[in-house]
């Protein structure tokens, strides 16, 4: 094997994990500020109606985990005594779906994109030291954790499009 394969490979790596990576973001936090848009109205739907609000503890809580965007644990601080309307427990639902749909979506990604930064950092490592790493299974290695880390890419493209 010659050694511009291995240049031509490890240096396509790093270029292509950037595009993907950089791509991937734009449409993730697209989609992350859809979801957090959807829940800070939904909340604000559930907390904000009441004019009992501000005196109870219970509901202050709630609100502190607004501003925080703990989304489950402000579900968990409505009190079960609390009165909520029908048009409420509609967006408590789409809170909890809303949700669950951000956690599908950041989980995978905490996956992802670690692991291609260490791709990237290992394939730039690979063309410092070429002469030393001459062999033919280095380029193979190489794209065998190029396609795992873009197949890492699937479950973040699922959650996308749920």
């Amino acid at each position: 094997m010659d050694t511009n394969v291995f240049f031509y490979t490890f240096s396509t790596i790093a270029q292509a994990l950037a595009g993907a990576v950089a791509l991937l973001a734009a449409f993730v936090l697209f989609k992350l500020q859809n979801i957090d848009t959807s829940l800070r109205a939904s909340a604000v739907h559930v907390l904000g109606s009441s004019s009992q609000t501000d005196n109870r503890p219970d509901m202050r809580v709630a609100w502190f985990y607004f501003a925080h965007g703990r989304w489950n644990d402000l579900i968990d601080a409505i009190p079960p005594d609390y009165p909520l309307s029908d048009f409420q427990r509609v967006h408590v639902q789409i809170i909890k779906a809303r949700a669950m749909e951000r956690i599908a979506l950041v989980k995978p990604l905490k996956v992802a994109v670690p692991m291609t930064l260490i791709n990237m950092v290992l394939a730039v490592f690979v063309l410092a030291f070429i002469p030393a790493l001459y062999s033919p299974w280095v380029a193979r290695i190489g794209t065998i954790v190029f396609a795992a880390c873009v197949i890492s890419y699937w479950p973040v493209i699922a959650a996308m499009f749920k």
